[in-house]
């Protein structure tokens, strides 16, 4: 009986131990979705857990092929700075990897008509 009581305890850990998703979504009232994610919790870039590879994994997640910027800005957040190159073209800033001011780094994000057309990675 003990040993039947035991395995009980052993699958019921293994069941509710989950491994930490770095972003998930969540559905509000109104059916709006707000997505959670590492690249959001990390605003400044101070917090070293924005990089190329979680750019590339949300893009996949969330199927972003040449996305609108709407749809962009739900999944990456509101932009560090905004540089409008035109009436049509935009660049959307990021900071990551800014650890100390020893570098500075930015995922810049390029727009043209609202959509996204490039993005390159910088750090000086």
């Amino acid at each position: 009986m003990e040993n039947k009581f035991f395995i009980i305890i052993i699958c019921l850990l293994f069941t509710y131990c989950k491994p930490k998703k770095e972003h998930s979504i969540s559905l509000k009232e109104n059916n709006t979705v707000y997505i959670h994610n590492s690249w959001k919790k990390d605003e400044q870039g101070l917090l070293n857990l924005r990089n190329k590879k979680l750019v590339d994994e949300l893009f996949l997640e969330y199927n972003l092929v040449n996305p609108k910027k709407e749809e962009f800005i739900k999944v990456f957040g509101e932009p560090n700075l905004i540089d409008s190159i035109n009436k049509q073209e935009e660049v959307l800033i990021y900071y990551f990897n800014n650890i100390m001011n020893i570098e500075k780094c930015y995922a810049n994000f390029y727009f043209k008509n609202d959509i996204l057309i490039s993005k390159e990675f910088i750090c000086e």
